[in-house]
């Protein structure tokens, strides 16, 4: 990954909507706006699951590089691994008020995961990004460069370049 944004939000409803907006000036941003309505639909599900089930402010974090979108939603509530499998049958019944979050995130993303942080997890999720304008300008491969360690698993370089602009 050659890219890294985060931000932090409120434990309130209007995060829900603030997550949107960092999600969709840093996509546009990054040049990948055929990611963004996949990527505000999950970001939406993601948050809107922190706040309503971990009751915590949730940290967003965007990474991108060689063909790769991941965005990641912290919470402060640990939960058990196999909780977080999709609830399929749950969509059976369609007058539930949800239990689809995952389950979208299951579908529309290429991969997703959850990792432990702190007290707390992070879910991600990746999106294709296979024409990425910027991808060959992005030297990520760059092993003498500072790298962090995505919860995701992923090393990320982050590298200024003309998607900053």
């Amino acid at each position: 990954m050659c890219r890294v944004a985060d931000a932090a939000f409120a434990p309130e409803v209007g995060s829900v909507a603030a997550a949107r907006r960092f999600v969709s000036e840093t996509v546009a941003r990054w040049d990948l706006a055929p990611l963004r309505e996949d990527a505000l639909l999950l970001t939406s599900e993601l948050v809107t699951n922190a706040l309503v089930h971990a009751g915590a402010g949730p940290r967003v974090r965007m990474a991108v590089a060689g063909g790769t979108l991941e965005i990641g939603v912290e919470d402060g509530r640990p939960v058990a691994l196999t909780s977080l499998e999709p609830r399929r049958e749950r969509l059976t019944d369609l007058s539930a008020d949800g239990g689809r979050g995952l389950y979208l995130v299951d579908l529309i993303s290429s991969e997703w995961g959850v990792a432990p942080i702190g007290t707390g997890k992070e879910i991600w999720f990746r999106l294709a990004a296979v024409g990425w304008t910027f991808r060959r300008d992005c030297t990520c491969a760059d092993r003498t460069r500072d790298a962090v360690d995505l919860p995701s698993g992923l090393r990320s370089v982050p590298i200024p370049g003309p998607w900053d602009t």
